[in-house]
C-alpha cells in the first residue's frame, strides 16, 4: 500500500481508507487531518455507507471505523448527528460502535443536546445505553443526565454503576446503595462472578460513600466466591503430571477473561485480541502458569523469548503486540484487580516496543519452524494462507530432495512457530459488523 499518495480529492481519501484495511498508517491519517474541515463531508459519507461497514466489503469493513476516528480528531461538530444516527443502528459488539462512542466523547459539550435528543428517540435499551455512556463522559453537568444514568442503573446495574462513577455526581449514592442491597449473590466459584457487586461497591467508594456492615459482608462473600475459582487455577504452576482437568480449567478461565475484556472499553486499545490470547496460552503451555498466577517474569519470558522464537510475523508487529497487551493488563489491573498487573504493565513500558522489534528482527532468535516460514515469506510465498504454506513447503521439500542440497539442522526441537491460536469466536464477537 502506498502511504505517500497525495490526498487531494474525496476519491483519493476513500481509496486510501479502503486500502488501509485494519490499521490506518500514520502518514495517511496525518494527510487527511491536514485537509481540515474540507474533508469532513467525505468522511461522513464513508461513515454512513452501511455497505462499507460489512466485513466482506472492500477494506474489510474498516473504512467507517477510520472515518469515525478522524472525525473525532477533527472535532467535527457537523458530524455529531450523523455519528449518532450510525451509532443507533450499530451492533453493540461492533468495532465501529466503540469508535463512534470514543469520537463522540471527545467532542465534549457540543454533543449534549444532540445526544439527549438521540436518547429520547432511541428505539431500544441498547441504543439508550450507548448514548448514556456518551453523556456520562462529556464532563458536562446537566440536570437531565443523572436521571438517564439512574435509568441505566435500574436496567443494567453493572453498567449503570460504572457510568455514575464516571459522571461523578454524589447525588447518585442513595440509588447505588439501594442497588447493592438488592443484589442477589451467585455463590458459584467463578472468576468474574458477581461483577455487579464489584462495580456497585467501586462506584459508591469513588463517589465518597461508605458501605453498611451488611454490604461489607456481601462484598466479602463475592470476593470469596472469586477466590474459590482461583484456587484450582493457581495449582497449574505446581502441577507435575500436567493434569488435563487443571489445564482445561485454565483455558476456561482464559476464555472468560478475554471475553470480558473484549466487551470492556479497555478493548479499544487492543489492536488484535489474538496477541493477548497467545501470550496467556504460551504462559500456560510453556511456563505452567494460569492467568490468575501470571507474573511479570512470565510475561517477560513469553514476549521477549517465546514470541521471537515461535511467532512468524515481522518486527513491525511489535507496536501492535505491546499496545494490545498494555490495554489488556490495564483492564486486569483496573477491573479484575489482578495482583501482578502493575508489574506486568512495567514490563510493557516505553522500551518494550523497540526491544521486542529488535528481538523479532534477529534470525538467531528464530525456532526452526519459524525460520522456515519466514524464509518462505522472503521468497515471495503467501505464507499467511494455508494454500500458500502448502505451496511453499512443497517447493522447499523439492529443493531439499535435490542432489547436493544443504539441509538445515533441527536446533530447537519441535517448534510450531506461526501457529495462529484460535480466538476467532471471541474476536468475531468483538469485531463483527452486522449492522441493524
Amino acid at each position: 500500500m502506498r502511504t505517500d499518495a497525495a490526498v487531494t480529492t474525496d476519491a483519493d481519501l476513500v481509496a486510501l481508507l479502503l486500502d488501509s484495511r485494519e490499521r490506518l498508517p500514520d502518514p495517511v491519517r496525518e494527510q487527511i487531518l491536514r485537509r481540515g474541515p474540507a474533508v469532513i463531508p467525505a468522511l461522513v459519507e464513508v461513515l454512513e455507507d452501511d455497505e462499507l461497514a460489512q466485513s466482506d466489503a472492500e477494506g474489510g469493513g474498516h473504512a467507517p471505523i477510520h472515518a469515525a476516528a478522524i472525525l473525532g480528531e477533527l472535532k467535527a461538530g457537523e458530524a455529531i448527528e450523523p455519528m449518532l444516527r450510525v451509532l443507533g443502528r450499530c451492533d453493540g459488539m461492533d468495532s465501529l460502535y466503540s469508535a463512534l462512542i470514543h469520537a463522540l466523547k471527545s467532542l465534549g459539550g457540543a454533543v449534549l443536546e444532540p445526544a439527549l435528543a438521540a436518547h429520547a428517540a432511541a428505539a431500544s435499551e441498547d441504543q439508550r445505553a450507548a448514548v448514556a455512556e456518551i453523556l456520562a463522559s462529556l464532563h458536562v453537568r446537566d440536570d437531565r443526565i443523572l436521571p438517564i444514568l439512574l435509568g441505566v442503573l435500574e436496567d443494567q446495574p453493572e453498567l449503570g454503576a460504572s457510568l455514575l462513577a464516571e459522571y461523578g455526581d454524589e447525588a447518585a449514592l442513595p440509588r447505588l446503595s439501594a442497588a447493592l442491597d438488592g443484589c442477589e449473590l451467585d455463590p458459584r466459584g467463578r472468576l468474574l462472578v458477581n461483577q455487579d457487586v464489584v462495580e456497585l461497591e467501586a462506584a459508591i467508594r469513588d463517589l465518597g460513600g461508605a458501605l453498611t456492615e451488611e454490604q461489607e459482608r456481601k462484598v466479602r462473600a463475592s470476593e470469596d466466591a472469586r477466590e474459590e475459582a482461583r484456587a484450582p487455577l493457581l495449582a497449574i504452576g505446581r502441577s507435575e503430571d500436567g493434569d488435563e482437568e487443571v489445564l482445561a480449567e485454565s483455558k476456561r478461565e482464559r476464555d472468560e477473561v478475554i471475553a470480558r475484556f473484549s466487551e470492556s472499553p479497555h478493548a479499544r486499545g487492543a489492536l488484535d485480541l489474538d496477541w493477548i490470547e497467545l501470550s496467556l496460552q504460551y504462559g500456560a503451555e510453556y511456563q505452567g502458569v494460569s492467568f490468575s498466577a501470571f507474573r511479570a517474569q512470565v510475561l517477560r519470558q513469553v514476549i521477549f523469548e517465546l514470541f521471537p522464537r515461535k511467532v512468524s510475523c515481522e518486527p513491525s508487529a511489535a507496536p501492535e503486540i505491546v499496545r494490545s497487551l498494555r490495554a489488556f493488563w490495564t483492564f486486569a489491573k483496573e477491573v479484575l484487580a489482578h495482583p501482578h498487573a502493575e508489574a506486568c504493565l512495567r514490563e510493557l513500558g516505553d522500551e518494550a516496543i523497540p526491544r521486542l522489534a529488535r528481538r523479532m528482527a534477529d534470525p538467531s532468535n528464530f525456532g526452526m519452524a519459524k525460520s522456515l516460514v519466514m524464509m518462505g515469506r522472503r521468497r515471495g510465498f503467501d505464507v499467511e494462507s494455508e494454500a500458500g504454506l502448502r505451496k511453499w513447503f512443497a517447493a522447499y521439500n523439492l529443493e531439499q530432495s535435490a542432489p547436493g542440497a544443504v539441509r538445515p539442522s533441527s536446533s530447537r526441537g519441535q517448534d510450531q512457530g506461526g501457529r495462529k491460536k484460535k480466538l476467532r469466536k471471541l474476536r468475531k464477537k468483538a469485531q463483527r459488523r452486522n449492522r441493524r
